[in-house]
Formats: structure tokens, sequence, C-alpha cells
């Protein structure tokens, strides 16, 4: 099946991917991450993508779509996860193509909504395991071990440069105004399906697979 999740910074949707890639052998793909290789290799695309993150606005739709394109063209698995992509109405319809091509489709879209505070408060107290990019929180989410990551053991972890408060409201006001039009495609096309966020862990993740169940079940050998 074909997953996207949609739902602004901080709704949880990198915990419940997670879930998904350890329960449900669903290949995450996160353009966060597409996003991060391309600064990390210091290429002239990655520097471009590095100043327009920083300046707390999203990349530009042909950019985005040309690194998901070279990705998709050589999926072979059967569950994937979209995270963070489309991000826009022409991405969306752009995405479709794309897919239309290789004979699939978008099956089910997962929206996470849940109140702005709630949002501040997940998103400044996280950070990440620099090997592997599993996510923690400084209040709520803690490595079992101090300072040694559950997943993959590693010891260092990094705070990303974009999760300040001034960067974070202007992220999302930019959500907010591209993703209505967005929200309204995926209702329109009936693969749609509203997560509260703002639930505990385990009522979201039943949520989910209540909605992804049926789906998964086409899918499973």
């Amino acid at each position: 099946m074909i997953l996207v999740f949609l739902g602004p910074p901080g709704c949880g949707k990198g915990t419940q991917a997670q879930y998904l890639y350890e329960k449900e052998n669903f290949f995450h793909l996160s353009t966060g991450q597409i996003l991060r290789w391309e600064m990390e290799a210091k290429s002239p695309l990655g520097l471009k993508i590095q100043d327009t993150i920083t300046a707390g606005q999203y990349v530009d739709d042909d950019i985005m779509l040309s690194l998901i394109e070279k990705t998709i063209v050589h999926l072979k698995a059967k569950n994937v996860l979209f995270d963070g992509f489309p991000r826009t109405l022409r991405q969306a319809q752009s995405f479709e193509d794309l897919l239309s091509r290789q004979g699939k489709a978008v099956n089910v879209v997962a929206y996470f909504s849940l109140p702005d505070e709630i949002l501040v408060e997940r998103i400044i107290g996280r950070f990440n395991c620099v090997q592997c990019g599993r996510v923690y929180h400084d209040q709520n989410n803690r490595p079992l071990v101090d300072n040694v990551c559950d997943n993959c053991g590693g010891t260092q972890f990094t705070r990303r440069s974009d999760d300040t408060i001034e960067s974070l409201r202007q992220r999302l006001k930019i959500y907010y105004e591209s993703t209505k039009l967005l929200v309204d495609y995926y209702k329109e096309k009936k693969v749609l399906k509203e997560i509260d966020a703002a639930q505990s862990l385990e009522k979201v993740t039943a949520q989910l697979m209540t909605a992804i169940n049926p789906h998964l079940n086409d899918d499973k050998e």
C-alpha cells in the first residue's frame, strides 16, 4: 500500500512511522531525511536547501519532486510510507501522476491534528540519535538508558537547528496556508483519515491501524 502522513511538525508522525517500520515492515520514506542527506553532502543543491530551511520556508516544489521521483523509481517494498510529502496541491497532483505511471495510487492519507500549544511543547524538547535518526523528547520519550539510543546503541544526539520558537511559528504559518487545499484534495479523493494526535500514543496508534488495516491485508503475503 501507499500511505501518506500529513500533519504539522511535532504532531507525532515520526513516532508512528517508527512503529510502522518496526511492526508492519513499512519502508519509511522521510523527505526530511532525504533533504538532510543532500545538505550533509554540501552540494550546491544541499546548500540552497539549507538556506531555505533556516529561513523557515519549505523547499521548492521542483526540487522536492525531482528528489522524490529519483527515489520512488527504485522502490520495491509492498508497504511504503511517505512522510512529509506531498506538502502542496501541486506536489499531490504530480505525485499522483508519478504513481500512476507505475500502476500505483495513494491508498490512505493519515492527517494528524492537534492544538498549536501542544505542538510547541513537543517540538522544543525533541532530539535525535545522530546514527539512526530516532526521535526522542526531553519530557516524555527519553532513551531507556541516558545517552544511549534504544534503537541502535548510538551515543551521539543532536537537536535540529530549525527547532526554535521563531522558526516554528513561521513553519506553522506556511503549513496551515499550504495544507488546506491538500486536505480538501484528499477528502475529495476519499482517502483522507483524520487522526486525533492529542490522544495517548497507544490510542493514536490504534486509530491509525484501524485506518490502514484493510489495505495492509490486501498486500500481505
